[in-house]
């Protein structure tokens, strides 16, 4: 199976612009003085791109929230994501049909795959102790590249002897 395909432009169905990079360290909240978020920001586009929004919402949701969250809220969160997309269209003018909920539900149903295989390959990484991929960066730099660019998986070992929550936090795709 070829996963580059799915993640794609699409050139049958509509395209939106995709983040691909939406962890929490890419997220800024502004807080009121009740510590209610009022706005937020995204940063870090390096890995951005145009392609279908079911990728968009799965990439955010299986990097942001846990299987649960996701079982007990995602309608929530499909229906949330359809209404802002609605919203933008008003806002830019353009017809409401551009991207049916139909539409938006395919895509999503087609977008799991790609969506799991992506969290199980970041989730790893975007889960290590803070300061931890600095630390061996700079005292371990031989093996450190060795595991970033090769062979991931005495890395992962060693990070799960030093902190018993990593395995339960990176195993869920699996």
């Amino acid at each position: 199976m070829d996963m580059q395909k799915y993640t794609e432009p699409s050139i049958t169905s509509r395209n939106v612009y995709l983040h691909r990079d939406s962890w929490d360290r890419n997220i800024f909240f502004k807080f009121n003085t009740k510590h209610e978020p009022t706005a937020c920001c995204i940063v870090d586009f390096q890995q951005s791109r145009y392609a279908q929004p079911g990728l968009d919402l799965l990439f955010f949701l299986y990097g942001q929230t846990t299987a649960s969250e996701r079982k007990l809220h995602m309608n929530e969160y499909i229906e949330h994501y359809f209404s802002a997309l609605q919203e933008r269209f008003t806002e830019f003018d353009l017809p409401a049909d551009i991207i049916t909920k139909a539409e938006l539900l395919e895509d999503i149903r087609r977008a799991h795959l790609p969506a799991l295989v992506n969290m199980a390959i970041t989730k790893p990484l975007t889960m290590m102790p803070d300061g931890l991929s600095n630390k061996w960066r700079a005292e371990e730099q031989e093996k450190f590249d060795y595991y970033m660019n090769t062979k991931r998986d005495e890395f992962f070992q060693r990070i799960m002897e030093m902190d018993p929550t990593y395995q339960s936090k990176i195993m869920w795709p699996i």
